[in-house]
């Protein structure tokens, strides 16, 4: 797997208490995609970061891979075979249309208002898209993000969550040689729902930070603009889809508002004991070449153009793996 941009002894950025490391490494960046690596709803989970790099004047665009039924979306849109720019002008008969929503939000707020779409993909097929963007739009520094902290595992571990399009979205953008290229994750916790253990969680950043592929932890401030923007959107987008509201970014909007233990918001999440807390308000950020080259699995999906294909290599390799012993967290 290709290592350019990942951070060296040699080239990392001089980090420092003062200044997290995650804007510290986005300082030489003039042109920042912010993409949703793991579709629905993952481009809110960058919203607070796009809201502070613009309030700063960085040029920032916004992309997600997207489980909307894009292609029927009018052909005037796809800027690319796999590429739709999205406007608060776009219409979709989709119901359920997360790029949309969002895209008329950031208007109604005077905020750049495309979001581009990705359909689900294969890492090939993928990379391809994030290509066409990067020139289209003079992209230096490219943010995947995650609602949840699922991208961090390696494929080893008891649980892996949901990690098709997330690994597929990292293994596409490891391939591109771009000087600027980071994973940060907002929902700490929210994964344990699909088996991840959380000891396991800090376990790989433990090993990253070892490595220097870690860039620490940020939290978002309860009152800041960016906070409160974020609620707004969350909020808007949960009214617009009522029958499917994001669960995940509706809990990391209620730990944003300082809620606590099983705050219910939705029918979708009834039964379930949720635990809002802190923590899901936290931007925890690695260097993508690092957490590509500890990914186990990676180079079993580097030449699929389809997600099946990623499925299938995906569970043929965990058939295969012998997975690491889960441990309880001991405080």
């Amino acid at each position: 797997m290709a290592d350019h941009g990942a951070v060296t002894d040699s080239d990392a950025p001089s980090f420092s208490l003062a200044t997290p490391p995650l804007f510290a490494a986005l300082a030489p960046a003039r042109r920042v995609l912010i993409a949703g690596a793991g579709g629905g709803f993952d481009v809110y989970a960058g919203l607070p970061l796009a809201l502070a790099l613009w309030q700063e004047g960085v040029d920032v665009h916004l992309a997600n891979l997207s489980f909307s039924e894009l292609e029927l979306v009018d052909r005037s849109s796809w800027v690319d075979r796999h590429v739709v720019e999205v406007t608060p002008a776009t219409a979709t008969p989709d119901w359920y249309f997360p790029e949309g929503t969002l895209a008329k939000w950031l208007a109604a707020h005077d905020l750049p208002s495309t979001v581009y779409a990705f359909p689900p993909l294969g890492v090939q097929t993928l990379r391809e898209a994030y290509r066409h963007l990067i020139e289209r739009l003079g992209i230096d520094a490219i943010v995947l993000v995650d609602g949840g902290t699922d991208i961090l595992m390696r494929g080893d571990e008891n649980g892996i969550g949901t990690p098709v399009e997330d690994l597929t979205s990292v293994g596409a953008v490891a391939g591109i040689d771009l000087p600027i290229k980071l994973v940060t994750c907002l929902g700490f916790g929210i994964d344990a729902y699909h088996g991840v253990n959380h000891v396991q969680v800090l376990e790989n950043l433990a090993a990253l930070d070892r490595e220097g592929g870690y860039l620490g932890a940020l939290s978002i401030p309860r009152d800041s603009r960016e906070a409160r923007l974020y609620r707004d959107a969350v909020a808007d987008a949960q009214a617009a889809t009522p029958q499917r509201p994001s669960i995940v970014n509706g809990q990391i909007a209620a730990a944003i508002a300082g809620e606590f233990g099983d705050v219910q918001f939705t029918r979708r999440t009834s039964g379930s004991a949720l635990f809002v807390n802190p923590l899901m308000a936290v931007y925890f950020t690695v260097d993508l070449d690092r957490l590509a080259a500890r990914c186990l699995y990676l180079d079993r999906i580097e030449q699929t153009v389809g997600r099946s294909q990623v499925i299938t290599r995906i569970e043929k390799f965990r058939d295969e793996v012998e997975t690491r012993v889960p441990r309880v967290y001991p405080h």
